[in-house]
């Protein structure tokens, strides 16, 4: 019998198959499996029970964020200029550029060091400056991305050593959580952010050096290997190096709040989780964005959600436990790795997962990774569907 969950299961292949005739793919770019509810890889999306377009007009505000994991941005003000141009133009609000990627600042620091393809740039003018200037006479708000503990070179060796875990910074250092403490704060004391976001908020794995073990001893009374080497099957070990690596992870999270609620009280303060690894209490990272939302450390949380089949149900129960269910925002994938080359998602298949947002997390918005695959075809599909009307971002941060 032809039931009521058909007719959006058509509607929802004729939009995808109209939106693919209106961009009329563009070439290499947007070269992908065909998008319909036919296709294995995407049926899962189009077999929703979604509306094939919002059944009331976009809401005045709505939060649609974007992040940015490239430099293009920062190596000329045509690039700055060219990124927000394409963003406006999709219909994004939320810019989340990396200035910190473990390599040096995107801008001039008076704490770190310039990341070294930045030098002459930073040397002429700041490129952060510039882009914030730019972003917000567009009407765009800026949330800078830190990658919190990850490290690319080896310019700091005071802040780890062999025992630390592969492309980390030892978080257990007090010297360097005081680092990147005031890493964060200067670029909010200094500069007109909106917010400020804290990626590889955790502590990587298990550090195994010699210091490491001595101060879990001294902190936990256990034997640091001992301890990880039966974390699974005992209870007190696993306990013991939660705790642990929990109270690391602590120190740079707690003493941030502190400091830019005195600075700046409006500023939002976002961390990006994944909840699988987030809910489970064997966790090791140290991460913990429940506790962190309901102590008020954090404002909203970002659930990366990259993969090409999403389990919905739990990303429901994930965000049913949040002390504030609309600050947890899933960040959806506009790119695709299927065949070992990662290219843009097709057209229909972003519009879709925007529909999803719309409908499953309205009041938590819409966000996206990753600039870089956001294609010419996804921004006229973003631009003339989903996110035709204008919004403003909702706030994220109100002062008190």
């Amino acid at each position: 019998m032809f039931q009521i969950n058909d007719i959006g299961r058509c509607c929802a292949r004729l939009t995808a198959a109209v939106l693919l005739l209106a961009t009329g793919g563009d070439g290499a770019a947007e070269a992908a499996p065909d998008p319909s509810a036919d296709a294995p890889q995407w049926r899962w999306l189009f077999d929703l029970d979604l509306p094939p377009q919002p059944l009331e007009p976009a809401p005045r505000y709505e939060t649609r964020v974007i992040f940015d994991e490239g430099i293009g941005w920062a190596l000329s003000k045509r690039g700055a200029d060219e990124t927000l141009r394409r963003i406006r133009q999709a219909g994004f609000n939320v810019y989340v550029p990396v200035v910190w990627h473990g390599r040096g600042a995107y801008f001039r620091s008076s704490v770190a060091h310039v990341e070294p393809r930045l030098a002459a740039v930073v040397a002429d003018y700041d490129p952060l400056e510039y882009l914030i200037e730019r972003a917000h006479a567009l009407g765009i708000e800026v949330q800078p991305w830190f990658t919190v503990t990850r490290r690319e070179d080896d310019r700091r060796p005071e802040f780890f050593d062999s025992g630390t875990p592969r492309d980390a910074y030892d978080i257990h250092r007090s010297n360097f959580r005081r680092f990147v403490v005031d890493l964060m704060t200067d670029v909010v004391r200094r500069y007109d952010v909106d917010g400020i976001n804290l990626d590889y908020v955790r502590a990587m794995g298990v550090c195994v050096s010699d210091a490491c073990q001595r101060q879990y001893r001294d902190a936990t009374g256990g034997g640091l290997l001992l301890d990880y080497a039966e974390r699974a099957l005992n209870v007190e070990a696993r306990t013991r190096l939660r705790a642990w690596q929990s109270a690391a992870v602590d120190g740079v999270v707690e003493p941030l709040a502190e400091t830019v609620r005195k600075l700046k009280p409006d500023v939002c303060i976002s961390a990006d989780v994944y909840s699988p690894d987030d809910s489970v209490p064997t966790g090791l990272e140290g991460r913990d964005p429940i506790r962190w939302l309901r102590l008020g450390w954090i404002d909203h949380a970002f659930d990366m959600q990259y993969a090409p089949v999403l389990d919905v149900a739990a990303l429901q129960r994930f965000r049913a436990a949040q002390p504030q269910p609309a600050a947890w925002t899933p960040v959806l994938s506009n790119y695709q790795d299927a065949t070992g080359v990662v290219t843009p998602r097709p057209t229909a298949v972003v519009v879709r997962l925007v529909r999803l947002a719309q409908t499953q997390w309205r009041d938590a918005g819409v966000a996206f990774y990753l600039y870089s695959m956001l294609s010419d075809g996804q921004i006229r599909a973003l631009a003339t569907g989903p996110f035709l009307q204008p919004s403003r971002p909702l706030p994220c941060r109100v002062p008190t």
